[in-house]
């Protein structure tokens, strides 16, 4: 995928992608078809991921695991590409958390093959730490920390609310966004 397309991906707004700029990313995204290898296959489960697109991420990452992966886990294509092994995890990750430096969205892509799941110990841009749960598809907690000081706006589907971290004191949110306690 071109770097100028991926930057300008990771780079928006989390809260919500103007249709100007998602338009286009996923006209691109289309026009390209989905597999290839382990590397640009894990790309595009990123970046559907981004576009708040859960199914064509899940579909992506499916041809991942059976068509680019040995069952060692290893990327198939030759050479040993690291990113296609290393990013598998990765694009998974971007599924269930994105964040940017001020901002956490949880379970922006969640298909509904994962009805039920947690997360622990993610590490989150900003310094922070953050725990997930969800049950049937909706989230039913989520525990925050940082080791500093942190202000982050937190947002899951069409909630948000700005939360303040202490440094070593966990903030327990449910579904809700209202803490639950630490």
């Amino acid at each position: 995928m071109c770097c100028i397309f991926t930057r300008l991906i990771q780079n928006m707004a989390l809260a919500s992608m103007p249709p100007d700029l998602a338009t286009p990313a996923e006209k691109t995204l289309e026009l390209r078809g989905d597999g290839g290898t382990g590397w640009s296959t894990v790309w595009r489960v990123a970046l559907w991921a981004r576009l708040r697109n859960p199914e064509r991420a899940y579909a992506n990452l499916k041809l991942l695991i059976t068509k680019s992966t040995l069952p060692n886990m290893f990327d198939l294509c030759p050479p040993f590409q690291i990113d296609g092994n290393l990013g598998g995890p990765a694009a998974i990750t971007e599924m269930l958390i994105q964040s940017t430096a001020d901002e956490i969205s949880v379970l922006p892509a969640l298909p509904r093959q994962w009805p039920s799941g947690s997360l622990k110990g993610v590490r989150v841009r900003g310094g922070g730490k953050l725990d997930i749960t969800w049950k049937e598809g909706q989230l039913t907690e989520r525990r925050l920390q940082s080791d500093r000081a942190k202000k982050y706006r937190v947002s899951y589907g069409d909630r948000s609310a700005e939360v303040q971290i202490e440094p070593g004191k966990p903030l327990v949110l449910d579904g809700g966004l209202h803490t639950i306690g630490s």
